[in-house]
């Protein structure tokens, strides 16, 4: 149960950084944006939060997260209706990073 709260508090910071960013660097509809988001989470949160993060910390997991979240993003657009540049992808990817900063905290107080 912790760890579901735990994805659907990510969820929604990835959500609204992408729901509010991603017009910087291109465009989604909203369902793609959702849909990405959640994407985003599963794979960031099983590799970021809890294998990297335990054994290498919050800085290295962090930056993992960032570069994992704009790699997955400018990949994905080429099999969904999101057009993303690459500067928009790194700007992403650096938005979502910072917001894994302050979710780490939460992740090793509450869930690990």
């Amino acid at each position: 149960m912790k760890h579901l709260a735990a994805l659907g508090i990510k969820y929604i910071m990835t959500f609204f950084v992408l729901l509010a960013f991603m017009s910087l660097g291109g465009s989604a509809p909203l369902g793609t944006r959702a849909g990405l988001a959640l994407f985003l989470v599963v794979v960031n949160y099983l590799i970021g939060d809890l294998i990297i993060l335990p054994v290498y910390g919050n800085r290295i997991a962090v930056v993992l997260d960032g570069v994992l979240s704009a790699i997955m993003l400018y990949g994905l657009q080429f099999i969904s209706r999101a057009v993303l540049s690459v500067s928009g992808a790194i700007i992403m990817g650096i938005l979502i990073g910072l917001t894994e900063q302050f979710f780490h905290r939460f992740v090793k107080e509450a869930i690990l």
